[in-house]
């Protein structure tokens, strides 16, 4: 029972640990921004940023449009063109909403 114990601790501690290195390192979100932040120089303040701009994005344009930015950003070869990704996914997944809003207004 005392062995099956310290299983199911070392699997909950390994488990805990390798979700913060995916989360980190690995997801897609941390990716973006560990990009920008190797093309811009940006410090760890500005990450948190990165990552806090991204859910906006996501709550604002829907998965699509981070999709969109994430895979943008990752291919970037500088800075500039990664703030260009941003600013792109940003105003086109809004304006994507924004279009369909306007096409069911007129429709009604």
């Amino acid at each position: 029972m005392k062995g099956m114990m310290k299983a199911l601790v070392g699997l909950f501690v390994l488990s805990s640990v390798g979700y913060v290195v995916w989360s980190k390192f690995f997801a897609p979100d941390s990716r973006a921004c560990n990009r920008v932040a190797d093309l811009c120089g940006d410090t760890m303040k500005d990450k948190r940023a990165c990552l806090d701009n991204i859910e906006s994005l996501r709550k604002a344009a829907g998965e699509e449009a981070v999709a969109k930015l994430e895979s943008c950003v990752l291919e970037s070869k500088s800075c500039m063109e990664a703030t260009g990704c941003a600013v792109g996914s940003s105003v086109g997944g809004v304006l994507d909403q924004f279009v369909r809003g306007l096409q069911k207004g007129v429709e009604k």
